[in-house]
This record gives C-alpha cells, sequence and structure tokens, in this order.
C-alpha cells in the first residue's frame, strides 16, 4: 500500500478492510467534513442536480451511506423533508441527526446476501454519494440495496469516475463497476435514466452519476 500523508485523509479512506473501516470513520467524523472540504471533496453538492431532478420533495428517500448529512442537508432547504440515514458510523450518523433533516436513522454495515434492517419495497428514491468504491459499497450490494425500493424508485449514484474500470493493484477494487451496473440491467432489476461525467466532484477528480429506475 502506498504511504499517505497527513493531508491524504480522503484517500486514506479506501484502504480500510471492514474490520478497520467502522472505527476509521467513528474517529474521523468530527473532523469529516473540515477535512473533505479542504481537499476539495464535493460529491454531495456535485450531485445534488439529479436528485432536483429526478426525486420529488414528496418522496421517501433513503441517504445510503449519508455521512454527517450535508446531501440531506442540501435537500432539506430545497423542500424535501422525507429522508432517513444511512451510515456504518455510530459517530457520523450523530453528525447528521444533528443537522435535524433526517427522520429515521440506520446504522450498520451492509454486506451482500445479507438482508439489511431497510424496510422491503418502500423507498421512492435512494441516493448513495461517495460510497461506490474500495473498502465501501461494490456491485455486490445492489440487490439488497434495490430491495429497499419501490418499483419505479430512483437510485442516484455519484461517484468517482477510476472507479469504473479497474484503477491498479494499489486499491483492493476488482470491479469494473459500469459493467456490473449494465449487467443488472441486462437482467431487468433497473433502467438506465441518465449517466453523466462532471469534473466538479472534487479537485482533481472527476465524478460519474448514474440515474437508474428500479423494474
Amino acid at each position: 500500500m502506498p504511504e499517505q500523508t497527513d493531508t491524504d485523509v480522503v484517500t486514506k479512506a479506501f484502504f480500510q478492510d471492514e474490520n478497520q473501516q467502522t472505527n476509521f470513520y467513528n474517529e474521523w467524523a468530527k473532523k469529516y467534513e473540515e477535512d473533505t472540504s479542504r481537499e476539495g471533496y464535493n460529491g454531495p453538492e456535485s450531485t445534488l442536480e439529479f436528485c432536483l431532478k429526478w426525486l420529488k420533495p414528496s418522496d421517501r428517500i433513503i441517504d445510503i451511506g449519508a455521512g454527517t448529512g450535508q446531501l440531506g442537508y442540501l435537500l432539506h432547504q430545497h423542500g424535501y423533508n422525507n429522508i432517513d440515514a444511512h451510515d456504518g458510523s455510530e459517530e457520523m450518523l450523530k453528525l447528521a441527526k444533528g443537522k435535524g433533516v433526517y427522520t429515521n436513522f440506520y446504522c450498520e454495515f451492509l454486506e451482500p446476501e445479507i438482508e439489511s434492517s431497510f424496510p422491503r419495497d418502500f423507498y421512492d428514491g435512494m441516493i448513495i454519494v461517495g460510497s461506490f468504491g474500495p473498502c465501501h459499497l461494490n456491485p455486490d450490494h445492489v440487490p439488497e440495496l434495490l430491495r429497499a425500493v419501490k418499483k419505479g424508485g430512483r437510485i442516484i449514484i455519484g461517484t468517482r469516475k477510476q472507479w469504473l474500470t479497474y484503477p491498479g493493484d494499489q486499491y483492493k477494487w476488482n470491479y469494473a463497476l459500469e459493467q456490473d451496473f449494465n449487467k443488472f440491467e441486462e437482467e431487468g432489476k433497473w433502467l438506465l435514466l441518465e449517466k453523466k461525467f462532471k469534473s466538479s466532484y472534487g479537485t482533481g477528480v472527476e465524478g460519474a452519476y448514474f440515474i437508474y429506475e428500479k423494474i
């Protein structure tokens, strides 16, 4: 693993295994927004336009990997008041709860093929920003995530473009994310509504955005 500097805290998040991840985020929670702002992470802000386009303010929405609640806060400013939050870090969710924009909270580590505590066929919209990537979510999580969304519900995904293909041996990431997403469409699990690339995901980082409808 390449040596990381103290200012590489966002990159460090991609090198935590399952046993380290919860502790890493719990310890990072209080400085998360300060650190990510300093390093130019702009995932929630850059994904907002897709949420406003494809989700209605009245929709029941779940924010997967909500962290400290930055995207929920932005949506709340636009009249979205029916949002639940999920994260694997209790300390991150405490800060999200403090923003006063979420209704229900799910603190759990999601695992492929293991049923989560999310209600089945319940949500009109699901937002997943910054959570697909090494040591976080991968395509194997998609079937369980879809279980919580109603037929016809929208799934909005924002991630780094570099995760769409195999980025190299330095990361524990052996997925071609876009190819796997396409396979789910071929299997009739969801339908692609929009795909877009934007340079505003972070400083020097191009973002990839996918909007799907559950079939």
